[in-house]
């Protein structure tokens, strides 16, 4: 991540992303202006490194709260010879964020790619044994289902109702159960947690690792140890974070530096302090486990 112009500029091996706060009607046109002039030297910096920056290519979305988008003015944005005009979602690392960030966007294509993907499997699935069909929905279904879903962290029950359907059918699919069958023995046997739970972990599985230092150091940032104002009996427990105050729910609670300490906390303390990634792995999906089906 680099910063220029008061603009957050995120370069990948095939991807440069930059991000520009401001607010409609106030700074909005001076943050359009520093946006182009960022775009213009970054051009001029890849064309004396021998890199392309493809123009026709170019995203451009406005983020930000239904009521504030209202307020927006901004249509489009000039990069070299062609005008980008505003779009209400893009694919980000392999994510479909919409304009509002409620995910809609991305859980669309993952219940569209899903879907496809076992209605093919279930074509063929007389000719597969049991550990080959698990094989194949892991790698065409779960995997779809896990893959960025610490982004959905707080999105609305009836969202995760669609990718909860999915694995349900996965599992039948599986276990050549009936669509009549209660599915949570079936998730069970397969030792399968559900889907709100799966994003759960991986959140929790992301913040251990940012605590450890071997998750994304742009995220430990947004973690700060719990420091309380007086002596308390939780004092002592150094593996505590501190839980920011938050003005909106519906993005405050989402986010990262609110929801993983707000997650963080509630685990026993033997937990948050295990010694090894697989030892942390292995004892929170017991707890998780647990929680729901016993």
């Amino acid at each position: 991540i680099i910063r220029s112009h008061g603009i957050s500029v995120h370069c990948y091996a095939d991807d440069t992303q930059l991000y520009v706060p401001f607010r409609p009607g106030q700074t909005e046109e001076e943050a359009l202006r520093r946006l182009e002039e960022c775009i213009a030297e970054l051009r001029t910096w890849m064309n004396k490194n021998r890199l392309k920056l493809n123009d026709s290519k170019t995203e451009f979305i406005v983020l930000g709260t239904a009521s504030l988008l209202k307020k927006v003015q901004t249509t489009g944005i000039n990069i070299g010879e062609e005008r980008i005009t505003a779009v209400t979602s893009v694919r980000n690392i392999g994510t479909h964020m919409d304009s509002e960030l409620k995910m809609d966007a991305h859980i669309k294509n993952v219940c569209k790619t899903a879907w496809f993907h076992l209605y093919r499997i279930g074509k063929i699935r007389q000719y597969l044994t049991t550990e080959q069909t698990k094989s194949v929905i892991h790698a065409y279904v779960t995997s779809r289902l896990d893959m960025n879903n610490s982004l959905l962290v707080g999105v609305p029950k009836v969202q995760i109702a669609k990718l909860q359907r999915i694995q349900n059918a996965a599992a039948r699919l599986i276990t050549g159960a009936k669509s009549a069958d209660h599915v949570t023995p079936i998730l069970k046997s397969l030792h399968w947690l559900p889907v709100h739970l799966r994003i759960r972990f991986k959140l929790l599985l992301i913040t251990y690792k940012v605590l450890n230092g071997t998750g994304p150091t742009y995220l430990s940032d947004l973690l700060v140890p719990y420091e309380p104002g007086r002596e308390l009996r939780s004092s002592n427990d150094t593996k505590r974070l501190q839980i920011p105050i938050t003005r909106l729910k519906t993005y405050g609670d989402r986010s990262f530096s609110h929801a993983a300490p707000a997650h963080w906390n509630n685990l026993p303390s033997d937990i948050r302090s295990c010694k090894t990634l697989t030892a942390f792995k292995t004892s929170l999906k017991t707890l998780l486990f647990r929680s729901y089906y016993l």
